[in-house]
């Protein structure tokens, strides 16, 4: 079962990408359009499992902004589940995992403002930091960092 499951979803795959990044444009359309009644913006850090994250995130709570991390999944060896507020691996069900990408992805170009994100973009990767780019009152805030 699980290798038609697979079969089934490489095949499909480009045909399911297709149909969402038809959505993605339509959420962007939707969100550019839309009108925010909120005075302070909502802040999402990701989604990197950065534990930093968890503590820029906290100190903004502090400071009265809504502020949320956001990760693909946490490292057990070295995070706790409690460490970030949403972990994309448990969301949306038994779907796919490219397809919560993009779930993830537009959900989020509606509930935040601004976006911290490290170099590797956030759930879309390339994709996401041209949508956030080209979103009015967005603003993409990019964390860098090196290993050695």
């Amino acid at each position: 079962m699980k290798a038609i499951r697979s079969v089934l979803v490489f095949f499909m795959k480009p045909f399911v990408n297709a149909l969402l990044l038809v959505l993605l444009a339509m959420c962007a359309i939707v969100v550019r359009l839309r009108q925010k009644e909120e005075l302070q913006p909502s802040l999402v850090w990701g989604c990197s499992p950065l534990i930093s994250n968890k503590y820029w995130s906290l100190s903004m709570r502090r400071k009265g902004f809504r502020s949320e991390t956001y990760v693909h999944d946490y490292y057990s060896v070295i995070n706790k589940r409690d460490d970030f507020d949403r972990v994309l691996s448990e969301c949306f069900g038994r779907l796919p995992y490219f397809v919560k990408q993009y779930l993830a992805f537009c959900e989020s170009l509606f509930k935040y403002d601004v976006f911290f994100l490290s170099f590797d973009g956030y759930f879309l990767g390339a994709i996401s930091s041209f949508v956030c780019a080209k979103k009015d009152g967005v603003d993409s805030i990019w964390w860098g960092f090196v290993c050695i």
